[in-house]
């Protein structure tokens, strides 16, 4: 914790050196006018406070300065009134000043730097960045002068502040150094955090306002007047010292981008989280056994012995898996840092449905390493068949997942969840194709999908929903050696209206026929839909990526084969109502 604390101060007394060397003027004047806004402001909450005693006396309290009590009780407060109104003012006309020159300094900085474009929006942060070493410095300078200030007037209270605030240090530096998780998960929840500080500074402000009480009551009795400011200049002592501490920890957090931007010798390098260092620290060969052998005895037959793990191959970003042997039985752990918790949570809500038809491995547990979320799977084999050719694979997945019917709690959690194909294609979306039109045909084609909008949306809601998977990669598929495939990534599976999500690419989408026999004869309820209606949702889809993409063009030229569907679903519909008209 010393050393944290030590580091964050050494960096940030470096940070302070390249800021006040390129831009010492700008520094400064931020500096001075921070500290004029913070007694403006505080003026600007005391005077108020004598107005209303003021009026609640019949007289002029005699603890008033004899040239203010001279003036009279009604003129007083008619000036006081002003004053505040002043101060006030002084406030947010400094706030204005620190705001025009926050952009200067900062300009003044990234221009000595002599870099390009970093990252987005990197003049922001780098004026954020200036504008809270500045508010530290003069935050830091605030405390030194109220302290001293307390100390010439009323010394106990500047003791008692001292106390409590060495007090605190002491007792978090203590809990941070016997409970190691605590610092960093402080440090990446800023919220958190600021709640702390609040806390703290509340906690505070209540400790200097009891000893005053004991104080006038028990000791030394010092003035009313005394006491307001004493009071006063307490809670922003405290309040200053939480600024100093949270903008400190942003600052740092930061440290990476900000140094790329004020030094010169510095590059922006991407740099892992603690969650990210945390994950791969527990796949290192010699971490393995600390976490793998529980987890094989709490969720297999494994009891104890040797085992065997093995680095597998995942297309999941921020997730790593392992093949684990232990006697002649393999198993699969996938491990996924903090930040990818909701996709480990997103995979295993399928994979508890339990279905058997599901191309998936058998999932034996969810259960948490630390803060990691883990899956533990049944793998069939040590070795799967080396897949030379995907295409046929995926197509015999996707027949196979087209013949799957999701329960009825699944689709309706998955509804409250996420908005449906027919929800994604609203009109305010298909109005933004009209970016793209750029001819008579082009206009006749939206003006058309427009009108036919209410009733691609009906059909769309009539089709079934199946368990799509996108962007399958040979590392997502296992083939196994009796001739079994399985998907190893459901983390962004999606229930979507049958057909949609298939590649309308020309060799994919003659593709779709023959899956969909494929997917009937293994579920022949699906014989009552029409193959046209499947492709519909299959273009559907495909414009709502383009949309979504601002694609407009794109999304436009499907228009054609999108309204052909539809007119020959509606062609259908009309001959079999004739049809059964006339028996």
């Amino acid at each position: 914790m010393m050393f944290t604390v030590l580091r964050s101060l050494r960096w940030l007394l470096s940070l302070g050196k390249k800021i006040v060397r390129v831009a010492f003027g700008p520094t400064l004047l931020i500096v001075f006018l921070t500290l004029v806004s913070q007694v403006a402001a505080l003026l600007a909450a005391f005077l108020p406070l004598k107005v209303v005693i003021l009026l609640g006396s019949e007289g002029i309290p005699s603890y008033l300065p004899p040239d203010l009590a001279a003036l009279g009780r009604d003129s007083l407060i008619g000036l006081l009134c002003l004053g505040t109104l002043g101060v006030f003012l002084l406030h947010l006309l400094a706030e204005r000043v620190i705001g025009v020159a926050t952009v200067s300094g900062a300009g003044r900085l990234l221009q000595r730097s002599h870099k390009m474009a970093l990252f987005e929006n990197q003049d922001d942060q780098a004026r954020d960045a200036y504008l809270r070493f500045s508010r530290i410095v003069a935050a830091a300078v605030f405390v030194s002068l109220s302290l001293l200030l307390l100390t010439s007037f009323y010394p106990a209270m500047a003791v008692v502040q001292l106390v409590y605030l060495a007090l605190v240090a002491l007792v978090f530096i203590g809990v941070a150094h016997f409970h190691t998780g605590l610092e960093q998960r402080l440090a990446n929840a800023p919220v958190k955090l600021t709640a702390l500080l609040n806390f703290l500074s509340g906690l505070g402000f209540f400790v200097v306002f009891g000893f005053l009480v004991v104080d006038f009551l028990l000791f030394s009795h010092p003035s009313v007047m005394l006491g307001i400011v004493a009071l006063l200049l307490g809670r922003q002592v405290l309040q200053k010292a939480s600024i100093i501490v949270a903008d400190t920890s942003v600052l740092f957090r930061q440290r990476a981008k900000l140094d790329a931007l004020f030094f010169h010798g510095k590059v922006l390098m991407p740099v892992m989280t603690d969650e990210q260092n945390s994950l791969w620290s527990l796949m290192k060969p010699e971490r393995r056994v600390e976490w793998v052998k529980p987890l094989l005895q709490a969720y297999t037959g494994y009891t104890d012995g040797p085992f065997i793990c093995s680095w597998q191959e995942t297309t999941v970003f921020n997730a790593t898996s392992l093949q684990v042997k232990a006697g002649d039985d393999f198993y699969l752990f996938k491990l996924f840092a903090v930040n990818r918790n909701a996709a480990a949570i997103h995979e295993s809500t399928l994979m508890l449905e339990s279905l058997s038809e599901l191309p998936a491995l058998r999932l034996l547990g969810v259960t948490n390493v630390g803060a990691l979320q883990c899956l533990i799977y049944e793998h069939p084999a040590k070795v799967g068949i080396e897949i030379q050719k995907p295409i046929p694979i995926v197509a015999e997945l996707n027949a196979r997942l087209m013949a799957i019917r999701p329960s009825e709690s699944l689709q309706m959690l998955y509804r409250r969840s996420h908005p449906m194909l027919w929800q994604r294609l609203d009109l305010q979306v298909l109005a933004n194709l009209e970016m793209a039109v750029d001819s008579s045909d082009d206009q006749d084609l939206f003006a058309q999908l427009l009108a036919a909008h209410p009733r691609i949306i009906s059909t769309l809601q009539e089709l079934p929903l199946y368990i799509h998977v996108p962007d399958i990669r040979g590392a997502d598929l296992y083939w196994h050696p009796d001739g079994k495939a399985y998907f190893l990534n459901w983390t962004r599976w999606a229930l979507e209206p049958l057909g949609a999500g298939w590649l309308v690419l020309e060799y994919w989408f003659n593709e779709l026929a023959a899956v969909f026999e494929r997917a009937k004869a293994a579920s022949p309820e699906l014989s009552q839909y029409p193959l046209e209606q499947v492709e519909l949702a299959a273009l559907c889809f495909a414009l709502d990526q383009h949309c979504q993409r601002r694609q407009y063009r794109q999304a436009l030229a499907l228009t054609p084969q999108i309204l052909e569907r539809l007119e020959a679903l509606e062609s259908r519909s009309a001959k079999k109502k004739l049809k059964l008209e006339h028996g």
